[in-house]
């Protein structure tokens, strides 16, 4: 089994494009914008599968409160308060 390494953990690098887009997301254009910011060492064959699939475990394994909250079919919000820019 192949295993594709980041060079962070995913979720930081997730909660870190949330934080810059300040908006909620579709995990398909989440997984674009990790692509685009090189977060794979070697990208899985399915990157979208596995960010969606971190969203859902994320969101279930701190589920009174959970780091992303789902807001809609595939979509993401970060569920924090943002940094002050």
């Amino acid at each position: 089994m192949t295993t594709h390494m980041t060079a962070r953990p995913l979720v930081p690098e997730m909660e870190d494009v949330f934080i810059d887009e300040r908006r909620p997301l579709h995990y398909k254009e989440l997984t674009q914008i990790l692509i685009d910011r090189g977060v794979w060492e070697e990208t899985p064959p399915t990157p979208a599968a596995t960010v969606v699939a971190r969203l859902s475990t994320e969101t279930k394994r701190n589920s009174t409160t959970p780091v992303f909250v789902r807001v809609g079919p595939g979509t993401y919000r970060y569920n924090r308060k943002y940094p002050k820019q």
